[in-house]
């Protein structure tokens, strides 16, 4: 949480100080969906996503230059993968599942290209794109015989044993890339209403606890405990097993990195227009008329 207020703090007061210039400030709430590709998605596909969540977030929208805005996102989401869903055999006996709630904070600089055309459709409706920076906290999880169990402290792979194939440590914090883009929709000079759609590339392999090699289940149960190993290798809750993982053999795929993403719907109102009366990303629309 310290941490957290040391990202955010700043920046809010960046956007509150270029708002005091004369520059719109928009203030919202965006509500969708969020899910997430990896090791425990349906297929090896970059394109195949796990099923998707409910997400919701709290945004804030300062107007810079003509036709570019900075966004502020505190967002809540959350991912899941199931191997009960794969559609291939590894996978399916692999029965591997987890999920996980991601508290994000993003920053990113949206780009409408449109904003100078004033006429017919652009008078109420705008796209855009954006691209930026987040800093999100995750913790997967594991279900098993009536509870969740945080899969962090269990090092399911290993870490922090005698294990010699052990990988480092994972950290529950980490760094994305947001991308995306979206459609404005103009309500009235000060609501507006948007959809929205960004991707979020991170630089871990461990969004879902799965990465590398199974660990030796001996060496989990005698060194980390009987739930570690259980929820380490899940094959054996299967009804009928057709293999038995041993330790080095592959349990994920730690090339190919995880991402998420989350699209929504957005409901925006401009509570500051720098004393303006038309469309508020630019000067071209100020020394306009202000009418629709």
């Amino acid at each position: 949480m310290h941490m957290l207020c040391k990202i955010l703090i700043p920046l809010l007061i960046a956007c509150f100080a270029t708002t005091l210039q004369g520059q719109f400030f928009d203030t919202g709430l965006a509500i969708g969906l969020s899910a997430y590709q990896g090791d425990l998605s349906p297929t090896t596909s970059i394109a195949s996503i796990s099923p998707a969540n409910p997400a919701a977030g709290l945004f804030g929208r300062v107007g810079l230059v003509d036709g570019i805005t900075a966004r502020l996102q505190v967002s809540r989401l959350r991912i899941e993968g199931d191997d009960a869903q794969a559609d291939d055999y590894f996978r399916r006996q692999r029965n591997l599942s987890f999920r996980s709630d991601i508290n994000e904070i993003s920053l990113v600089v949206e780009f409408f290209p449109l904003s100078a055309l004033e006429s017919g459709i652009f008078r109420i409706l705008q796209p855009y794109l954006y691209a930026g920076g987040a800093f999100y906290m995750h913790n997967p999880q594991a279900f098993q015989n009536g509870s969740w169990h945080d899969l962090h402290p269990l090092r399911t792979e290993g870490q922090g044993t005698t294990w010699p194939l052990q990988p480092e440590p994972y950290s529950l914090t980490g760094f994305s890339a947001p991308l995306g883009g979206g459609i404005l929709i103009f309500a009235g000079n000060n609501l507006n209403i948007g959809l929205d759609i960004g991707l979020r590339a991170t630089t871990t392999d461990y969004l879902d606890d799965v990465s590398t090699v199974y660990a030796d289940p001996d060496i989990l149960l005698d060194e980390v405990g009987t739930l570690s190993a259980a929820l380490a290798n899940r094959t054996a809750e299967l009804t009928n097993p057709e293999v038995n993982w041993g330790g080095g053999v592959q349990r994920g795929d730690p090339e190919d990195k995880d991402w998420y993403l989350f699209a929504s719907v957005t409901f925006a109102a401009t509570i500051h227009d720098g004393g303006r009366t038309g469309r508020w990303w630019g000067e071209r629309r100020r020394r306009g008329s202000g009418r629709w």
